[in-house]
């Protein structure tokens, strides 16, 4: 990440074609650390490689109409719909809402279309279905369900979760009989 403070001749300024205020050093220009540079998406090489879906999310308003061509945003939905499959969120889930007014609330999928995830509340105050962007909920686990990893070092663990602490899941592994943390 470039950090625009550990170096000299850093300029910020506006830029004409993107409308916004990125760090120039030299040629390159930075914004939030990241270099930006502009090329044809043909040119990105992407196989065995899962970006996550926030990092898809990103990159997707840089694409400009008239700009590139047109089936540039639908590569881009290609890889996020790929992603969306890569998160393993099927019909029968149970699912946190991370992101939004309504940010912690449970509920269980309904059904899951390209970016579009349709959930049943697990609340009293609000009846029916809603959808969210796929990256908008996460899986949601409570202790005593029973689990398989399905990426990470601990990829091929099944068993009982015992405890959730933010974004990890600590289960009691049937094959070590004994509690694995990530």
């Amino acid at each position: 990440m470039f950090n625009h403070q550990q170096h000299k001749n850093v300029v910020t300024k506006m830029d004409q074609k993107f409308q916004k205020v990125f760090n120039h050093w030299g040629e390159k220009k930075f914004k939030k650390g990241f270099l930006h540079k502009e090329f044809n998406i043909k040119a990105l090489i992407f196989e065995d490689v899962t970006p996550t879906l926030d990092e898809l999310l990103m990159f997707k308003p840089l694409v400009l109409e008239g700009d590139q061509e047109s089936s540039d945003d639908e590569r881009i939905n290609t890889l996020i719909t790929k992603q969306k499959r890569a998160s393993g969120i099927v019909k029968g889930d149970k699912v946190r809402i991370a992101k939004g007014e309504l940010k912690g609330m449970t509920a269980t999928v309904v059904s899951v279309s390209d970016t579009l995830v349709t959930v049943t509340p697990k609340s009293k105050e609000i009846t029916g279905s809603l959808q969210f962007s796929v990256g908008d909920v996460e899986k949601y686990f409570q202790p005593g369900d029973y689990v398989r990893v399905v990426h990470g070092k601990l990829q091929g663990e099944c068993g009982l979760v015992t405890s959730t602490e933010d974004n990890y899941v600590h289960i009691y592994s049937e094959a070590k009989g004994q509690e694995v943390i990530p």
